[in-house]
């Protein structure tokens, strides 16, 4: 058989590459409409069923909380904290919120990015001491009601807080059901993460408003909030459903996290042990895809400042985007020894375009677990 000529072999490969050209643009297309679509209900109780599966039960202990608290931000980057605000401070934060984005004292820094507003709260701010407070033990363990004459808020003054404090009362907030738990907060979680990685001074470095607008905010580009060890806790004040949850790739904080760990994973011959012991009380492997924060008013998602994650795009349905807006309180910790921002130009640029190499493959992924579970059916 005589060897194949040049023209030939030209041919072979034109063929190749049009072929493997067509393919790429197929995915990319695909990629891209899969990246800019609305959610659907299924999708959001799909990401409320992932959320109800790192979050400790209720009745928990508070040790038994915080131990699985800390193990979800070691292995996955991410948990979620439940009633960080009662139904009254719910109502106080929206109205707060709601005049300083529409400037009404006229002192609010309003800076617009992907449709979202953002509100930075600085330590002038009549707003930042009671931020400041905000799942703490002096903000978040409820007594009795909101009519108990020993209630005192956060916006009380000063010596009246210290009276309450020194006589041993803590203020008095219900937690959303009236009753009066004993449960971790949100500032105790983050106490012990930073105690567990030996790191003895931290602090809070960023608060803000936000508010992701229906049919205004688009996706946001994918982002690490800091390249070294810190926390981010964004408290929802309304339900966070298709109006632009936060999307997170779980374990994606990790050095050790890769695609090929998540590939390998798929077909079997590799276990990456961050996700290894993720269970839920089935049994149940938490899914590798990204997680949509769908989280209920009053809770907070609370993620390490290392993950890949962005705000997804509130593009609720026309007709349907009345009262859809998804206004948040974000709170950031760093560690005292690497302050923000934390990344130049070149990483931050970097990030953005291998947080997307990242989505695309859990996406390409999530595609061949799909058809091997409509194949083995």
């Amino acid at each position: 058989m005589p060897p194949p000529t040049s023209a030939f072999l030209g041919h072979a490969k034109s063929i190749a590459l049009g072929t493997s050209m067509a393919l790429s643009l197929c995915c990319y297309v695909a990629y891209r409409s899969h990246d800019l679509r609305v959610l659907t209900t299924d999708e959001v109780d799909a990401a409320r069923d992932v959320v109800a599966q790192i979050t400790p039960s209720l009745g928990s202990s508070v040790e038994s909380s915080q131990a699985r608290h800390l193990e979800n931000l070691n292995k996955l980057g991410v948990t979620v904290v439940n009633d960080i605000l009662s139904k009254a401070q719910l109502k106080d934060w929206n109205t707060r919120t709601k005049e300083a984005f529409n400037n009404a004292d006229g002192k609010q820094n309003i800076v617009w990015n992907s449709g979202r507003s953002h509100c930075s709260i600085s330590k002038r701010s009549l707003y930042y001491n009671d931020m400041a407070q905000i799942g703490s033990e002096v903000d978040g363990n409820a007594a009795a009601n909101d009519d108990d004459s020993k209630k005192y808020s956060t916006r009380s003054p000063r010596w009246i807080r210290k009276w309450f404090k020194r006589n041993g009362t803590s203020e008095i907030h219900p937690s959303s059901n009236g009753t009066m738990p004993l449960q971790i907060t949100l500032q105790q979680i983050v106490s012990s993460y930073f105690q567990t990685h030996n790191i003895s001074r931290y602090e809070l470095t960023d608060v803000q408003f936000l508010n992701a607008n229906p049919n205004k905010s688009t996706n946001q580009i994918w982002h690490r909030d800091h390249k070294f060890r810190g926390l981010t806790a964004i408290v929802a004040l309304k339900d966070v459903r298709d109006n632009g949850p936060t999307e997170l790739i779980l374990g994606s904080h990790l050095a050790e996290y890769s695609l090929m760990s998540s590939f390998g994973m798929f077909f079997g011959s590799y276990s990456p042990s961050f996700l290894r012991d993720s269970t839920s009380g089935e049994g149940e492997m938490v899914p590798i895809k990204p997680l949509l924060a769908c989280i209920n008013a009053g809770d907070a998602v609370l993620y390490d400042a290392r993950i890949f994650h962005r705000g997804r795009a509130n593009n609720c349905m026309p007709g349907k985007s009345e009262g859809r807006d998804r206004p948040v309180l974000v709170l950031r910790w760093d560690a005292a020894r690497t302050p923000p921002p934390g990344a130049g130009l070149i990483v931050t640029t970097a990030n953005i375009y291998w947080g997307k190499v990242l989505y695309a493959g859990l996406y390409l992924l999530e595609k061949l677990q799909s058809s091997d579970s409509s194949g083995t059916d």
